[in-house]
């Protein structure tokens, strides 16, 4: 059966059977007294056990069309995937963005592609990335630091500093990076989590050192 008349006939049978639900409630409501108890709580089971077989038998009619041939046919799904493809470890939010989709839908065809085994996905402390699953973008080190960190030119700068600068305060670095404390604090929060950097505290100061300088 061509795909589209299953779809038609499943979306018909789910507003013939919320229908039939919502006008069986409204009777119930209007007459409370047509049935007792027992028998109000039995049809209102058949009813939602109708309208949720409904709901099942539709995403399983539409689970089975998708095939690994086809998977890219869907225009945002590939559209993700050959994103995924131009910008490996590319994260989750940045792919809403860039093709201005909400977070269920990004979700919905990510989940296709990795159920088909096209993509792969990694959690560092503050990303979910993504990649092609093809053997041509490993997950090495160096790789994971171009996507966390080249990515964002201030948070780049920020740790260039800090490399040129081993035990430089905050202070110092907003005076060269040039931007506001709530930026500076943000990208240093990030670049500490990520352990790219290390902070050493004495008394109220702060001094920032890349990972490997740190004094004691």
């Amino acid at each position: 059966m061509h795909k589209k008349i299953k779809l038609t006939i499943w979306v018909f049978l789910f507003l013939i059977t919320s229908s039939i639900t919502i006008s069986v409630s409204w009777l119930i409501y209007k007459y409370p007294d047509i049935l007792d108890p027992f028998n109000k709580k039995l049809l209102y089971g058949v009813l939602v056990g109708a309208v949720l077989l409904v709901l099942v038998s539709f995403v399983g009619s539409l689970s089975s069309t998708v095939t690994y041939d086809n998977v890219l046919a869907n225009y945002n799904r590939a559209r993700i995937y050959h994103l995924i493809k131009e910008k490996p470890g590319i994260h989750f939010s940045e792919i809403v963005r860039s093709l201005e989709l909400s977070r269920g839908q990004t979700q919905w065809h990510l989940t296709w592609l990795e159920r088909f085994e096209m993509i792969k996905r990694r959690r560092t402390k503050q990303y979910l990335l993504f990649y092609l699953n093809d053997g041509s973008f490993s997950e090495e080190s160096s790789e994971i630091t171009h996507t966390i960190v080249l990515k964002s030119e201030t948070r780049n700068l920020i740790l260039h500093i800090i490399s040129e600068e081993p035990g430089i305060t905050q202070m110092k670095i907003k005076k060269k990076v040039q931007r506001s404390q709530s930026t500076i604090t943000y990208h240093l929060v990030i670049l500490e989590q990520e352990d790219f950097i290390v902070i050493q505290r004495k008394g109220r100061r702060r001094y920032y050192f890349p990972i490997g300088n740190a004094v004691s």
